[in-house]
């Protein structure tokens, strides 16, 4: 009974998640492959049951593993008192390469949920311009086992007249947009991050771990989002939720590891700032007037791209124009420098440069 315990407290919290995770996954294509009525269905249902199937065993042959070598331990303790020390110390490498294992399962895992139920790659969510895989960031730690980088995201299609809300805003130079048509792959990935949600979050990124560039994930507002770390503090880090474009400080220990097949998605938040605007020349009023306008349209839009963009400070920002949804007229007019120094709702005429 002793032993059985002493097993037992090797089975991270982690692992049993990732096999209730995985047992779940293969009973329910099992099920959908015994209620299927017709051969091209059953076919679709049995491959994904297989390779749910799969990865269930990989799990159990590491609990095998992690069996094994307890027991090793523990006849090595009653064959030599002199090994406690060394025993000990193989325990705790023992409890790092089952982490090391759990996390290598999630960032290799490549099936997400469709709406349906089904098994789907998470590369066929994506369009064709956008399906580069994710690959370590030269400012990322590429010896750490969690160094993901999101994939490139493609530039707004200039011309193009895009549905589309505004997420996060602090100006007319400095706004987040997240275009309609990125709405059903992003639900896809959200979804996946709710049903992993329990196992991610039993495993914090390592303080020593955390990386500027890294892709990550966080809770807001009760969600686990996709977040991509900023700046690292003492106690704890700067991210932006790289979906919405929102900014938030959160605890060190309360950063969790991105699974690399989602980091496949590119981040579908696009920074944009108004085209024609003049940086020096913004006072408090214009962004007033900016936010009444996000509110009062409630910030939905149609963005025309013009193919441009401008970097202001470590960032560039794709420069569109705002047009309302309903009558295309352009919002973004009452914004630009005119002639005289000074734009529509400025409170001040600003000299000429």
């Amino acid at each position: 009974m002793e032993r059985q315990q002493s097993l037992d407290q090797t089975v991270e919290p982690t692992m049993k998640n990732c096999l209730k995770h995985a047992f779940i996954q293969t009973f329910k294509q099992f099920t959908a492959v015994s209620n299927s009525t017709d051969v091209h269905t059953a076919r679709s249902h049995l491959s994904a049951f297989q390779t749910s199937l799969a990865d269930l065993r990989n799990l159990l042959a590491i609990l095998e593993e992690q069996a094994n070598d307890h027991f090793d331990e523990l006849s090595s303790q009653y064959t030599s008192a002199d090994n406690g020390a060394s025993d000990e110390e193989a325990g705790t490498s023992s409890g790092i390469a089952s982490r090391q294992n759990v996390v290598d399962w999630l960032r290799a895992s490549s099936p997400t949920l469709s709406d349906s139920g089904s098994l789907l790659p998470i590369i066929e969510l994506q369009s064709s311009s956008s399906s580069t895989r994710s690959v370590p960031a030269t400012n990322v730690n590429a010896n750490s086992s969690l160094a993901v980088t999101y994939s490139p995201q493609s530039p707004l299609v200039a011309g193009e007249m895009i549905a589309c809300e505004v997420t996060a805003s602090l100006s007319p130079l400095e706004f987040y947009i997240v275009p309609d048509a990125s709405r059903s792959d992003l639900n896809q990935v959200e979804h996946q991050l709710r049903v992993l949600a329990e196992t991610l979050s039993a495993v914090p990124i390592e303080k020593d771990e955390l990386t500027i560039g890294m892709a990550c994930c966080c809770y807001w507002n009760g969600e686990l989002l996709r977040a991509e770390v900023l700046h690292i503090g003492l106690e704890d880090a700067q991210l932006r939720l790289i979906d919405s474009g929102i900014g938030r400080f959160v605890p060190l220990d309360q950063i969790f590891p991105m699974p690399a097949f989602l980091a496949q998605l590119p981040p579908v938040a696009h920074l944009c700032a108004i085209a024609h605007v003049d940086s020096r020349k913004l006072d408090a009023q214009t962004v007033d007037h900016f936010d009444t306008l996000l509110a009062s349209h409630s910030s939905r839009f149609i963005v025309k791209a013009v193919g441009k963009k401008r970097r202001f400070g470590d960032s560039e920002r794709e420069l569109v124009d705002l047009f309302d949804q309903h009558t295309s007229v352009n919002l973004s007019l009452p914004y630009h420098i005119q002639s005289n120094g000074k734009n529509a709702v400025s409170s001040r005429k600003w000299p000429k440069t």
